[in-house]
């Protein structure tokens, strides 16, 4: 089977107990798995598995401001989660010199490298009700699927992740996915919109990042999402 990899919005992650606070609560990273014929090898399937955050993204404003790095393709631990640290704290650098962003969401880029460190990687989550209003249109041939669960429970939360679809991520995905779930502690409950669109803003390039600064900036500020064509493509 020749498995291509794609990774949309939104999750990966751990069994890993964090500050969280609030009652119990639970909020999912779903992806996009998109399975067709094979044009290259007979009989056989391309599987195709995207992050939602990063598959709206490139859908919406095209593909060659999130562009990956390399793909995993095989089991991950987590030496390899830990090795998505170092382009979030790339991230959060870059970004700190671009927005004015409050120390909760500093923390969230320092905490998804926590949540690497200590990562329990299961399989076979159920389907979350919280994805919120899709920004594009699923193609039939592809289904929205359950990557990660974030459950909160007073004052601590975990992340658990489906372990059939993390082979398929790259560096960005695997990073991406990371801060998704760090930032459910610093969004409200329901706005998991706005965290797609503050992930998806995060991982662009530099010049979609200054393209669209004004609307990253309200995410940011108020913790809620925006109009889509609030953003452009350079």
């Amino acid at each position: 089977m020749t498995k291509v990899l794609w990774v949309l919005f939104a999750f990966l992650l751990p069994m890993v107990a964090l500050a969280g606070g609030g009652s119990t609560a639970e909020d999912g990273g779903h992806g996009v798995v998109c399975e067709r014929p094979s044009s290259s090898i007979p009989r056989t399937i391309d599987v195709q598995v995207e992050i939602l955050d990063l598959y709206e993204a490139r859908k919406l404003y095209g593909p060659a401001h999130w562009k990956n790095k390399w793909l995993i393709s095989h089991d991950v631990d987590n030496r390899l989660l830990k090795s998505a640290c170092h382009e979030l704290k790339e991230r959060k650098l870059a970004l700190m010199k671009l927005l004015s962003i409050d120390a909760e969401l500093q923390a969230a880029f320092d905490d998804a490298c926590e949540i690497a460190a200590t990562a329990k990687i299961g399989q076979h989550l159920s389907l979350t009700d919280d994805s919120g209003e899709l920004m594009v249109k699923i193609p039939h041939a592809c289904k929205v699927k359950q990557f990660a669960v974030y459950k909160r429970t007073d004052d601590r939360f975990s992340v658990s992740v489906d372990a059939r679809y993390i082979r398929h991520f790259t560096e960005l995905e695997l990073a991406a996915l990371l801060l998704h779930e760090s930032l459910h502690t610093s969004f409200p409950r329901g706005s998991t919109v706005a965290i797609r669109q503050f992930v998806m803003y995060a991982m662009a390039s530099r010049r979609f990042q200054k393209a669209n600064l004004a609307p990253a900036q309200i995410i940011a500020g108020c913790r809620c999402e925006v109009d889509k064509r609030a953003f452009v493509s350079p």
